[in-house]
């Protein structure tokens, strides 16, 4: 009997230290956004991990920020740190290494939707209001919304905080005087404020998947296109990024347009590095620099490009279900019941 006790003891402890020391890897997640800090690019989304590179997107390492049951919503840069917000109320701050400096979370469970740091605080949308954070990450003030106009996306641009509704407005609040709120009535040209992005004086708006700019010293709202798809800024051009598909083949690819004059213009040729399912679904992009441009999307899907978005590679995609068989720790395959093959070649991380 002490033999078979002892024997018992043995496992439970061997599997404790197992457990403690094994690394892992998620091999399904969304990426829902990407940063760019001089020579590392960041991919986060629906874990608390974050994939790494150093190399403008040729190979990808995983860092760990929080648990992977933390889905991180944004992520942008400010003076050198790194800012986030995760969906459960999270907002943290690391150095440019990703190593965690700080945290906080509400204690209200508010969802927040998106935010902007500047050199006094952090804002944040959450709901019907805008929570203003000092240093600590404590709540310093809080701007009421009307109810009648859910905010979401938010940008911030020469003392203005500027706020994207489903409503047909854009809401205007002055920093400068008090937090004055007032509406800027955009509903002529639709109602569904998709993208709000900064553009010098005036917002790049995607309204209903159509491309307008809103010149902010006129008041002028200029159409620019229709069936706009996911726009973009590099310096004062003007991008779209599309998904192009052939249903009938079963398959899908990308597309760069610029923006030259009145129209939007085809910038990627004809080479496709590898197609896709129509499910591909990107849900940002960033140019690195002139050359080097990044999507990343669902399924863990990374595009990169070096030639200024004439061609896209394939660098990461991988659909949760199917078989999967590991040749070692590193190499692996997933079959899934459509057919695709899915590889990994550093233990899944891309």
């Amino acid at each position: 009997m002490k033999k078979s006790i002892i024997l018992v003891l043995f496992i439970i402890c061997s599997v404790q230290l197992i457990s403690q020391e094994m690394d892992y890897e998620k091999l399904h997640f969304d990426l829902s956004g990407v940063i760019s800090l001089e020579n590392k690019l960041v991919a986060y989304g629906s874990s608390g991990h974050v994939l790494v590179s150093m190399d403008n997107g040729e190979t990808w390492n995983s860092v760990k920020i929080f648990e992977d049951s933390v889905t991180i919503e944004k992520m942008l840069i400010y003076n050198g740190s790194i800012y986030g917000i995760c969906f459960n109320g999270i907002i943290f701050k690391t150095d440019s290494d990703l190593n965690l400096i700080s945290w906080s979370q509400n204690n209200n469970s508010s969802k927040y939707y998106d935010f902007v740091v500047n050199e006094n605080a952090y804002i944040l949308s959450s709901n019907n209001s805008i929570k203003v954070l000092n240093a600590d990450f404590k709540q310093s003030d809080e701007i009421l919304i009307d109810t009648l106009y859910p905010v979401s996306n938010i940008v911030y641009l020469n003392s203005y905080l500027y706020l994207a509704t489903q409503k047909g407005k854009i809401v205007s609040v002055n920093l400068s005087d008090n937090n004055s709120i007032s509406l800027i009535d955009i509903s002529s040209s639709g109602l569904d404020v998709k993208q709000i992005i900064a553009k010098n004086n005036s917002l790049l708006l995607n309204i209903d998947n159509n491309a307008y700019e809103l010149n902010l010293l006129s008041g002028n709202i200029e159409f620019l296109s229709t069936s706009v798809s996911l726009l973009g800024l590099y310096g004062n051009n003007i991008y779209d990024l599309r998904k192009k598909s052939n249903t009938s083949k079963n398959v899908a690819w990308l597309e760069l347009y610029k923006f030259e004059n009145t129209h939007f213009e085809l910038v990627t040729k004809d080479s496709i590095d590898r197609y896709v399912t129509p499910d591909l679904n990107i849900l940002d992009y960033k140019f690195v620099d002139a050359n080097n441009l990044i999507a990343v999307g669902t399924n863990k899907t990374i595009y990169i490009s070096n030639s200024k978005g004439e061609k896209f590679t394939l660098k990461s995609m991988y659909k949760l279900y199917g078989n999967k068989y590991w040749l070692n720790e590193l190499s692996g395959y997933s079959i899934n019941t459509q057919g695709q093959i899915f590889r990994t070649e550093n233990g899944g991380i891309t």
